[in-house]
């Protein structure tokens, strides 16, 4: 007896490629923001809430770098897309950041665990908003 794999599957394959490729994308990112984070937290002498800042726009260049080269094919021209892509990405960062408070000033977690946490959380509005509002990639 055979399984047909499209029974299990209710999304076409292109947005599982996709998602699978966001995902590289999203972890490159995420080693950058978190880089950045610590890079400021330990150097510094800023609030670790500018540390997250400066993670946030760096995480985002990268992740807008990475997911225009293997992700999503580009209507508008790059600029265009860019502020887009920031913009989409800053309702993910409205969520991080309100994590990441929560967990250092409620749960008492350090800043790095925080924002590991935040970023799991933010992950598929960033995919969703930033297939359908910055690349403008309709296709499922």
């Amino acid at each position: 007896m055979t399984v047909d794999k499209k029974q299990f599957s209710f999304l076409p394959q292109r947005i599982h490629t996709q998602f699978f490729l966001y995902l590289i994308a999203a972890g490159v990112a995420a080693i950058s923001d978190l880089s950045t984070v610590f890079l400021f937290l330990n150097t510094t002498n800023l609030h670790y809430l500018f540390a997250i800042a400066f993670g946030f726009v760096m995480g985002t260049s990268t992740n807008f770098i990475i997911s225009s080269i293997l992700v999503f094919s580009r209507n508008e021209n790059v600029s265009t897309v860019y502020v887009k892509h920031f913009f989409s990405s800053l309702i993910g960062f409205a969520v991080n950041i309100s994590v990441v408070i929560v967990c250092v000033e409620w749960f008492l977690t350090t800043v790095i665990i925080a924002k590991i946490i935040a970023l799991s959380f933010s992950f598929f509005i960033n995919f969703i908003l930033i297939k359908f509002f910055a690349f403008r990639d309709m296709k499922i």
